[in-house]
């Protein structure tokens, strides 16, 4: 990806060749006849992850055709017109919204709302995307949903309750970096204006 030679879904789709190479060729550690059991799981959920997208599209779409982008924005940019106000706000609702919202709907619904605002008063695209990401990550943590905490426990086989006290204290730097991340542009912005000046 850092070379320009796959997108991030190809390289996804490149990585899971070279996994499947390895587990069939390398150490053997699956069997042809477990293919079609395989294949049958990842197609299950896949076609759950498709249909929450197609649920988030079709909210978006909804949201875009009663306008209720503009509408966020008028009734926030009455009140206030600060960025860094409006980025606290943005990073506090993608905390709330993580924890009981998959990463990947979130986005699909909440950026279309938030975007037409962070523009208004003056936030870089690139550092409210992120900063969405970033937050909507830390939302993969904490309970009660917490999909990667939850994916974690069950690989390891340990409840989840067992964790919560030392995920609770992994997660404060955590939360310490999106807030100066936030509250700081330049610390998002450097790489990109350094990398492709003219478009930033």
């Amino acid at each position: 990806m850092v070379g320009g030679v796959f997108t991030p879904t190809e390289s996804a789709s490149i990585a899971a060749v070279y996994s499947l190479f390895v587990t069939l060729v390398v150490f053997r550690s699956l069997k042809l006849r477990q293919m079609t059991k395989l294949f049958a799981e990842t197609t299950i959920q896949f076609s759950q992850v498709m249909f929450c997208l197609g649920g988030a599209s079709i909210f978006g779409w909804l949201l875009a055709y009663y306008q209720v982008p503009q509408i966020v924005t008028d009734f926030i940019t009455a009140f206030t017109r600060d960025p860094i106000m409006i980025m606290i706000l943005i990073v506090i609702v993608n905390v709330l919204l993580g924890t009981f919202m998959d990463a990947l709907p979130a986005i699909l619904i909440f950026v279309p709302i938030i975007h037409p605002l962070a523009v208004a008063v003056g936030i870089h695209p690139v550092h409210l995307g992120v900063i969405v990401v970033m937050t909507q990550s830390f939302g993969l943590l904490t309970p009660p949903l917490g999909m990667v905490a939850m994916t974690a426990c069950a690989v390891a086989g340990m409840p989840m309750m067992k964790i919560q006290k030392l995920l609770h204290i992994m997660m404060i730097p955590l939360l310490i970096v999106i807030v100066l991340c936030a509250l700081a542009p330049w610390t998002v912005l450097a790489l990109p204006k350094l990398l492709v000046p003219k478009w930033l």
